[in-house]
């Protein structure tokens, strides 16, 4: 049994194909697959122009792997409608997997997981379009200082990731099974911390978690 779980691609209106045919590749090789939070990005697309997209190629392949769908921050419930069994079977908030092991992973988006994200989040979408763009134009160099930083392997990237995960590995260490998360984008492996965070899959990056049966495997890639 070869278990996919990855987060982020934030599919939008552009629709890109070579990040489209690299996502079906990649669900083919695998017999089951959790998508965790931010498949498609409301800010990009809304849920009716999603299913009508060039995106819906991936739809089937999905489909046939009996997907499970957790629900992210950029494609919350509300905005979804039962057209998500066109691509999932079960879609939900967080799922437990446990493994053969008998080691259990709880995997959740991560958004509600932080008091600061919570609240940075409401208040990005009641406060003003003046703000929104401000806060745009701050987010901006930094997702892409991490961008690069991600490109380059070096040291500094985990450090910058371990700062970004810091709240979350916290919560983590309190568990008595391992957290996996997407949401910060910042890829995280520590099964000591009982933590991982599978990172994104978009701007020609990839990163995911690949469980063969009882092992995990954080795989980072280009395409």
């Amino acid at each position: 049994m070869r278990t996919l779980i990855f987060s982020d691609t934030h599919l939008g209106r552009k629709f890109n194909k070579r990040q489209c045919n690299y996502l079906i590749n990649l669900f083919s090789g695998f017999d089951q697959i959790i998508i965790n939070g931010d498949f498609w990005d409301e800010k990009k697309i809304s849920f009716d122009e999603f299913m009508a997209s060039p995106w819906a190629k991936l739809f089937p392949i999905l489909k046939a792997k009996k997907a499970i769908y957790i629900h992210g921050n950029h494609d919350p419930a509300d905005k979804t409608d039962e057209r998500v069994r066109e691509f999932c079977d079960i879609s939900c908030h967080y799922y437990k997997l446990r493994l053969p092991d008998g080691t259990m992973l709880h995997i959740e988006h991560g958004q509600n997981m932080s008091l600061l994200s919570v609240l940075s989040y409401k208040l990005f979408k009641k406060s003003p379009k003046f703000l929104k763009y401000i806060t745009i134009l701050v987010n901006f160099p930094l997702k892409y200082l991490q961008l690069a930083l991600m490109y380059s392997g070096k040291k500094g990237i985990k450090i910058t990731n371990k700062a970004m995960n810091y709240s979350y590995i916290k919560k983590g260490k309190k568990r008595n099974c391992i957290l996996v998360m997407g949401h910060t984008h910042a890829i995280y492996f520590d099964i000591q911390s009982l933590y991982i965070n599978t990172g994104f899959i978009d701007k020609n990056f990839a990163s995911y978690l690949d469980i063969h049966d009882k092992d995990l495997a954080l795989v980072r890639n280009y395409y």
